[in-house]
């Protein structure tokens, strides 16, 4: 070529634009002939091209005032001519892809990215030097490349799309790389999905895009440099083009750029008999060479690049081959062969699918007979051969599902190299810029778990969002794994649909509509004929450039063989022919899709004009699913007429296999119908439902509105008007009771005009209640006490309920202080998974959710934990060696002086190791010489023992035996009840069956010996009424609430708030206490507690409060009432206790007397009560009375208190009774 014009010519190709955008045009299309094109591009070359030149006046010019990339200021525009005439607009920004100081030494090579002002989403690269221009752009009527047409010297161009290059199968090798992972694909792919994507790819967020850029060491044999220019420059100008093309995919893909090193033309070889590679046809003999080449014979180290990649020429045996891993020693075992000289192709063919290997990414192609070997198991999510980079496209034979790549990445390649890059070893090197784009956003409106009927077309959809206002693009793909099956034939969860390019429509029809609408089937996109799982990607990319946002989500759902095929079944031939303004009816066949698994209980019916690809008209929406409808007939004609019945709130749906004819409405008339004939309803509720009219030809007399027959008992109805002029719009207002059963209910409505129609439709209501009243918590039962390690918990459930969440706590504010949650629970009983802390007060409820969402949780009911009193002793004389050869048998010793009489032991901790554990029987030796078995050739081929024993425990020995877990022992500890603790207890490992030859060791043991206490509980002295005006305040003293106990005073006894009052507020020295607050008996005892009403209509107010005395005694939930009373006083002075009491004889054994000095002027309420406050005998001692007998023969002996409460001035008094039989 005539390289002496290069720098002419290339004026021509651009033209500097004012700042204000404006461009001039310098492309001018030529004839050059067929034969002069480049002869070695018949291997990958274009069947159709646009050949241009340009004026070549305007080099020095054109791009001068190109800014860097990283600089604010104006770009210039230039105008880039297109396959199919004309040209496009793009501003011009300088994108290096040298270092500094290599792109010095060669200023006349350049690399710039290009942006559309034309096309909002468009984007390009192109590149000048030695070797002529080159560039690549991404359009909206496809990718497009512009290449040399020729290598003879001519100054002509070609302009093509990448689609319609051919790849020449006899002379260029199919793409088969020769991929020898450094790890193995599942086990990374495992590695890469425990890693979460917190930076916005798994779930889309307005962060913002990194991009991470790597130094690329690129060498060459001397095959690809004497066949490229043969000269220093012009090789490195291919490179170049070459990095400018595989940032254009990295960019947009992965937000990755590859910089040529400082050094890079060392790496150069232009001699094929003095280059350091050896058998340069063969990529894999390439690979263990690369790395010496770059760092023995041109003496770059290892620390000068990130990542290090050959070029050669044509390959015998791949199209390019990895074996290593960018930031890893083997990061420049990366081999490109270059089957063709078209350089952008086979970057785009072959390099960006061996670079990726280099940052992880695996095949994703299921099935490729003769190169099998190559899939990898974890990502085969692509039928066949697969169409995306990391595919196999065209080496597959009857398993290709396209002759060619498509040059992006699949979903599960974009997880692995983003992964692989930010949070893998790929982070470890490289630099990391942080741009100006956020990355997107995704939600889909589906959750996971759904069905559909076999054989029925289905489609998918998303939305997104972008805080720069990017061009978004969609990408939905199957993202399931399975056993290796053909094309068109499936078996089990296999791929069954290929992956088709990225687009600005977030829908996809499975399988593409107009495969669908001509009814035929590809065995490229195979509907499920069983039940199967389907799981789908979609990816959104915003096509920012420079450094693109990717963010994918994913949902889940299965197909049954039980439901299905769904099908329109009229109107369905082209026989058909519907009139405007009329009602038709549209059938379809159900095939069960409104039974149990696909539960689809109503349909939308829609029309399409243009024979079955959009669909404009809704005829009616969530009709019920029952195969026919009668639907109004839009006024429009129209020879291209399809019907679409789909499922409501589902994705499948099917089509009319036939247009058919619609003429004009021909008589005046009307129609009616609701907006939305469906919805589900959380009753108790009211609900309105709109409902509109439509006039055919001028109709114009009064619609009446009216029920079609009685509504069931419970629900009402009231129109907004009862009369409406046609055209207009009304709406129905439902109210639901709380009675109403839960089901699916159709309303019937009528719509008619007297003498002229009428029009009977309905609302469809599916009602769910949220009366959860039935709900009531039941064990263990509210206040038990002396509650082992572990309990279950039972309530009575609620009919309405479709399952429950329960929870544990410490307190009843519940929250920070839960310790075990469950949700999901499916019956009325729970078994926790922890273990209990003794000596605890714990806190349970449970609330019950159906679909509407979930109900209240219950009053909290209490049970405290027994209070054990433990003594641990831990053995001395470990470890203990066993050894690998024989049975071997070691015991350990633990010599315990203090006595006492065992009630409860436990091995608390066990430690050992031996391989394999299932080897070891474990045997606990008392000094009685009992023995019992604790562990038992328990689990498989692990190594380790780490646990406890405990016969309190919730579970047996769970596998692998090494998480510190206590958990039951195979023969209970309860042998050694009754036995004394003194004396030396042995622990006994055996060797039962032989292992594998290592050795092992008995490491710790422990003992506890346990013995439950019961601790004394506080006695409730008074718990009585407390009188408050109305929105008044009166204080809680001790003649209303008291608690004594025998071991603590005042201080230790503390009140906790299990349940606020409903009408009125607690309060502490002035601050309010909620559920949870704590007051003491001194609080009330020095007149710090008050309660204040608010002033509603309430006669009667509580709240419910425990007590506990910090040494484990309690007394169990109970309600303190108060009364809201407008003669109740506002206690200023206290009521004095009763004088002149006595009680005789005290102690007594059977019966003792209540006496008073002086008749009494009141009547006196007695209560005898136990020490936890449950009375055991009342009754009165009236006016003017001085003496009342009391029986206790029926009691037995003990302490209890007698109350004694004027009914007159409130005044209580109390006095402690004995009763001893020996007496």
């Amino acid at each position: 070529m005539k390289r002496i014009n290069t720098l002419l010519f290339f004026s021509a190709l651009f033209c500097l634009a004012s700042f204000s955008a404006q461009s001039q045009n310098f492309w001018q299309d030529i004839e050059v002939s067929p034969s002069l094109a480049r002869f070695g591009d018949k291997e990958a070359w274009p069947t159709r091209y646009r050949t241009v030149a340009v004026d070549q006046d305007q080099l020095q010019e054109s791009l001068r005032f190109a800014p860097d990339e990283r600089s604010g200021g104006g770009r210039p525009v230039i105008e880039i001519p297109l396959p199919g005439g004309g040209t496009e607009r793009f501003k011009v920004e300088r994108s290096p892809v040298m270092a500094p100081g290599l792109a010095a030494r060669y200023p006349q090579i350049q690399s710039f990215r290009a942006i559309s002002i034309e096309n909002k989403g468009g984007t390009g690269r192109f590149d000048y030097g030695p070797m002529g221009f080159h560039a690549t752009l991404q359009t909206k009527y496809g990718e497009v490349f512009i290449d040399p047409f020729d290598q003879a010297g001519h100054d002509a161009y070609a302009v093509y799309f990448t689609r319609d290059v051919a790849v020449n199968q006899d002379l260029i090798p199919p793409m088969i790389c020769g991929y020898q992972p450094s790890v193995q694909h599942d086990e990374l792919l495992e590695e890469i999905r425990n890693t979460p994507l917190d930076n916005g790819h798994a779930r889309g967020s307005a962060d913002l895009q990194d991009v991470r850029i790597y130094r690329l060491a690129l060498a060459c044999t001397g095959e690809y440099g004497k066949f490229h220019g043969n000269t220093i420059p012009a090789v490195l100008a291919t490179m170049v083009t070459a990095v400018n093309r595989l940032n254009e995919t990295f960019e947009r893909e992965v937000s990755v750029r590859a910089v040529l090193i400082e050094n890079n033309d060392q790496l150069i070889w232009l001699n094929p008999d003095a280059d350091p590679y050896i058998n340069s046809d063969e990529g894999l003999k390439l690979l263990s060479q690369n790395g010496p080449a770059i760092n023995d014979i041109a003496g770059i180290p290892p620390t000068a690049y990130d990542l290090g990649h050959v070029f050669t020429g044509g390959c015998s045996d791949v199209g390019g081959v990895v074996s290593g891993l960018t930031c890893t020693s083997g990061k420049d075992r990366g081999v490109t062969c270059h089957s063709s000289p078209n350089i952008n192709a086979i970057v785009r063919r072959v390099m960006t699918h061996e670079v990726a290997h280099q940052f992880s990414a695996s095949h994703t192609f299921s099935n490729c007979p003769d190169w099998q070997e190559q899939a990898a198991s974890g990502t085969a999510f692509e039928p066949g051969s697969g169409t995306t980079t990391m595919s196999y496209a065209g080496a597959c034979g009857p398993q290709n599902v396209a002759f060619d790549s498509d040059d992006y990445y699949h979903t599960a390649s974009l997880e692995q190299f983003i992964n692989y890059s930010r949070f893998g070893t790929g982070s470890t090197c490289g630099t990391l810029e942080i741009t100006d784009n956020h990355k997107p956003e995704i939600t889909l409106p589906y959750e996971d778990g759904f069905y559909i009927p076999k054989s029925t077309p289905f489609e998918l959809t998303a939305s997104a969002s972008d805080e720069d206002e990017d061009v978004v693009s969609y990408c939905w793909e199957q993202f399931n794994l399975g056993i290796t099956s053909n094309l068109g034939s499936p078996t089990g969860d296999a791929p069954s649909f290929r992956s088709f390019q990225p687009t600005a429509s977030p829908t996809r029809v499975f399988p593409r509509m107009n495969l669908i609408v001509n009814n035929q089937s590809d065995i490229r996109e195979v509907l499920p004929t069983y039940g199967r799982a389907l799981n789908f990607r979609c990816t959104v990319r915003d096509n920012h450039p420079g450094a693109s946002g990717v963010v994918w989500e994913e949902v889940g759902f299965r197909s049954t063989a039980t439901a299905g095929p769904f099908l329109v079944t009229q109107p369905n031939t082209a026989a058909v022919s519907w009139e405007g303004g009329t009602y038709q009816e549209v059938t379809w066949d159900v095939a069960n899709t409104d039974g149990e698994l696909v539960n689809c209980k109503m349909v939308n019916i829609r029309l399409s004009t243009d024979g079955g690809y959009t669909y404009p008209y809704t005829l009616i929406s969530e009709t019920p699913n029952d195969g026919s409808a009668m639907v109004p007939v839009p006024d429009i004609t129209s020879d291209s007429a399809r019907v679409r019945v789909e499922g409501a709130r589902n994705i499948f749906f099917d089509i009319s296999n036939a247009d058919f004819h619609i003429d004009p409405a021909t008589k005046p008339g009307f129609a009616v119908q609701p907006v939305s004939a469906y919805r589900k309803i959380c009753t108790p509720t009211s609900e309105s439902f709109d409902i509109e009219s439509i006039a055919y030809l001028g109709f114009d007399q009064p619609i009446q509105l009216d029920a079609a027959s009685p509504f069931p008992e419970g629900i009402t109805f009231q129109f907004s008007a009862g009369q409406i002029q046609p055209g207009e719009s009304a709406a129905i207002e439902l109210s639901f009771e709380k009675d109403v059963p839960n089901g699916l209910y159709e309303l019937p409505l009528k719509a008619y005009v007297d003498g002229v129609d009428t029009i009977n439709f309905s609302l469809v209501v599916d009602l769910v209640s949220t009366d959860f009243s039935e709900l009531a918590l039941q064990q263990p039962i509210n206040g038990t006490d002396g509650v082992g390690l572990s309990a279950t918990f039972n309530w009575a459930g609620s009919q309405n309920a479709a399952y429950y969440e329960w929870e544990m706590a410490t307190s009843p504010v519940f929250g920070a202080t839960t310790v075990e949650t469950a949700s999901n629970v499916a019956e009325t009983t729970f078994n926790p998974q922890g273990l209990f802390e003794e000596n605890v007060l714990y806190y349970w409820h449970v609330r019950a959710v159906n679909e509407c969402g979930p109900g209240p949780w219950t009053e909290p009911f209490t049970f405290h934990t027994q209070n054990v009193n433990c003594s641990a002793f831990q053995s001395q004389d470990i470890p203990k060696a066993i050894s690998g050869s024989g049975l071997p048998t070691v015991e350990s010793e633990l010599h315990i002086s203090s006595q006492g009489i065992i009630s409860d032991v436990n091995v608390s901790y066990f430690k050992a190791t031996y391989q394999p554990v299932n080897s070891l029987r474990v045997t606990l030796i008392s000094p009685a010489g009992t023995e019992v078995i604790l562990f038992n050739k328990n689990c498989g081929n692990t190594v380790d023992i780490a646990l406890g024993f405990d016969d309190d425990a919730p579970n047996p020995i769970a596998c692998p035996p090494d998480d510190n877990i206590v958990f039951k022992p195979v023969e209970p500890l309860a042998a050694f009840i009754g036995e004394n603790t003194a004396g030396t207890w042995k622990m006994r490992v055996k060797v039962a069956t032989a292992g594998f030859g290592a050795s092992g060791a008995l490491q710790a043991w422990k003992l506890e010996f346990c013995a439950a206490g019961s601790a004394i509980p506080p006695a409730l002295i008074k718990n009585d009424t407390l009188y408050v005006p109305p929105a008044g305040a009166n204080p809680i003293t001790k003649n209303q609430l008291e608690v004594l106990d025998q071991d603590n005073g005042p201080l230790e006894l503390t009140y906790t708030i299990v349940t606020p009052p409903n009408h009125g507020t607690l309060y502490l020295a002035g601050e309010p206490l909620e559920t949870g607050g704590h007051f003491r008996q001194s609080t009330i005892n020095a007149g710090n507690l008050y309660y204040e009403h608010n002033g509603d209509e309430a006669l009667f107010d509580d709240f419910i409060f425990l007590v506990e005395d910090g040494t484990g005694g309690w007394l169990s939930p109970m309600k303190f009432n108060i009364r809201i009373d407008e003669n109740a006083p506002v206690a200023t002075v206290e009521p004095q206790p009763l004088e002149g009491l006595n009680l005789y004889p005290n102690p007594n054994n059977g019966r003792f007397t209540v006496e008073l000095e002086a008749p009494s002027a009141q009547n006196w309420r007695l209560s005898l009560r136990d020490l936890q406050g449950r009375e055991l005998w009342s009754g009165l001692l009236p006016t003017g009375s001085t003496r009342k007998e009391i029986q206790t023969n029926a009691l037995p002996d003990g302490l209890y208190l007698l109350h004694l409460a004027g009914e007159h001035d409130g005044s209580v008094t109390t006095r402690k009774v004995l009763v001893s039989s020996s007496r």
